[in-house]
Order: C-alpha cells, then structure tokens, then sequence
C-alpha cells in the first residue's frame, strides 16, 4: 500500500519540511507502506492513503477523488485565519467554506495531526469532534544546542532578537513599539531583526524612531546567529489563531538558549512554563506592565547551567521527537488500513 504526500511548493517551508519528514521516516519504517512525495493529485491511485497539509489541497483533492483515504495535518485553524487575515467580502464568502471543508475532513480522515490540546479542544467544541483518531504534536524544527548557551556575554547585555517574516500577525510593529520603549529603559540595549523581507522592516523602524540591525540569515547558519542573544520576541494578539498555535519561532529560541518574551494568549506556551523560571510572559495590551516584567528579569543574574537545564527538561518533554515517532509508530499499527 502507498501513502502519499501531496504538498505544492506554495506550501513548503523549513518547519513544514521537518515536520513532515518525521511523519514520513516513521511511516517507511513501516514494510506495509510505500511512501511517495507529490505535487500533482493526477498521479494518485485510487488506493493512496494521502497526508494532506491544508485545506486548499485538500480542496483540490476534493473535487477529483472524494473518496480518498486522507492523513490530515491541522496546521492551524484556517476559518479563523481567513477571517482575521482578510476582513470583508473574501472572507464573508470564504469562511464558511472552509468550515465545511474541515468538518469534512473530521469527519473522513483515517488519521489527524493537531499541533495543540487547545486546537482539539477548538475542533471538539466547533465540530463535535468526538474520535481518538489523532496525536498531537507541537511545531518544532531544532535539537537543543549546547555550545549556544554559553556564547561569550551572551546574558550579560539586554541584546534581543526578532527571527521570521514581516507579516501582520506575528506583531513586528508591536515588536518595535515594546523595544523603543525598552529602548528608554536600557540605553545600550540592541534589536536584530532576522528576516528576508528587509524592505518591508525600515517603515517600521522610522515610525518609532529605531535603529536595529536587520538581516538574512539562512537556515543552516541560524543557530550560530541566535546564539549572541540573550532575547528572543514572539508577540501575538488575542486571537482564536494563536490560542491553538505552537509557533516554530520558540523552539528555535529555546534550543539556542534566547529567553522568550512572548504573549500570554498562546495557550500550550503558558502551560509549558508552568514552573519555569527563564521566560517572560507579556501581555501586548499593557506594555506598561511589559515593560516592568522585562526590567524585573533583567536585573536577575543567570546561571547558564540553569538555563540550560531548564530549557533541556522543556525538550526532553514537550520538543521531544523521539517519543512523538515512537507514537507515530502507534497510530500506524492502530488506525491505518493494511
């Protein structure tokens, strides 16, 4: 039997391509199961069990063979992306389509990926969603590395760091907003921000009047570049989209030793710093209070043994691939058809 991976290149990026490459060697490792990587439905077998990854192509998939057997990947939760992404008449028009296609999707699946207890909860509450057909596993793309967390000052100074895209939702404006007024607090304190899209950065930078250092850094060069700070920002508004999202951006912090300062309305971050110590939860609503919480930590000395064994208890639990191939593995031998 082959399972397919259909994924279009519009969907591909690094955490994408991690995520599904341990789906995929856990299902090889399987002799019942050929697996194949696809851009193009047309080449499917009727027989295909078939791991889509949006609702898009499961879309397209759809409309030219509604009886396939379908992994699916819930990356997040597209309605409320769509309605939140694009106000208005699209969205008017496309929210509820996408609702359907999702509910069709709980409803068919042979197998799903959620990336939350918060999403389940959100499927559970929306569409009744009732089956044990699932695992959860949060987005991630990095190991803990070690010789990170003791680069040379690396906590001595108030250096931080902003890694990803410019797009609206993950808050660069707000990212500048907090750190031009952290900016009055810690005078010698430093902005990098991490991004192809440079162009769309310096807008921003004169509207608060800010000097940072903006640049590209490829994939395989980004823990040497976040090991020289000390923190890291992953700011989010009070959306249903980021209650149930796991971004990649705290795992690529967290293995290099870059102190989170992150919103408080994603829900799985908040349960894992549950008795941690290294991290500062903020609420972009009061950037006051913000501001008082980073001052407070800043004056704290850090052990870099401790940091680091805090941070490796987080991986050992929640970032731990080992044990999500092992469940992998199980899922294969309890729901997949032979």
């Amino acid at each position: 039997m082959k399972i397919v991976i259909y994924i279009r290149d519009a969907e591909k990026n690094d955490a994408i391509i991690h995520y599904v490459d341990i789906i995929s060697s856990e299902l090889s490792h399987n002799s019942n199961y050929q697996v194949e990587f696809i851009k193009y439905i047309r080449v499917l077998n009727p027989n295909d069990i078939v791991l889509v990854i949006s609702l898009q192509s499961y879309f397209r998939l759809l409309l030219k063979y509604p009886n396939q057997k379908i992994i699916f990947w819930f990356q997040g939760i597209t309605p409320e992306e769509v309605a939140t992404s694009y106000p208005g008449l699209y969205s008017k028009l496309k929210v509820p389509v996408f609702s359907i296609l999702e509910k069709i999707v709980l409803k068919k699946s042979v197998f799903n990926f959620f990336v939350s207890n918060s999403m389940l909860n959100h499927y559970q509450a929306k569409y009744k969603y009732n089956k044990d057909n699932y695992m959860i596993m949060p987005c991630f793309n990095k190991a803990i590395t070690p010789n990170s967390f003791y680069y040379k000052h690396k906590y001595e100074s108030a250096s931080f760091v902003y890694a990803g895209a410019i797009i609206k939702w993950q808050c660069l404006d707000e990212t500048i907003h907090l750190f031009s007024l952290l900016k009055e607090k810690f005078k010698n304190a430093t902005l990098t921000i991490l991004s192809s899209d440079q162009q769309e950065v310096m807008p921003i930078l004169k509207k608060y009047n800010i000097n940072a250092i903006i640049k590209y850094v490829p994939l395989e060069e980004l823990e040497e570049e976040l090991a020289k700070y000390k923190y890291g920002f992953l700011l989010r508004k009070d959306l249903k989209m980021n209650h149930v999202a796991t971004p990649t951006k705290l795992n690529s912090y967290l293995a290099n030793g870059v102190i989170p300062i992150y919103s408080d309305v994603i829900d799985d971050f908040n349960n894992l710093f549950i008795n941690k110590y290294f991290y500062i939860k903020i609420n972009i609503d009061n950037l006051t209070k913000a501001i008082d919480d980073i001052c407070t930590f800043e004056k704290k000395k850090i052990i870099v043994k401790d940091i680091f064994n805090e941070y490796s208890d987080i991986f050992n639990k929640y970032y731990n691939e080992t044990e999500y191939r092992m469940k992998i593995r199980n899922a294969i031998n309890n729901f997949f058809p032979l």
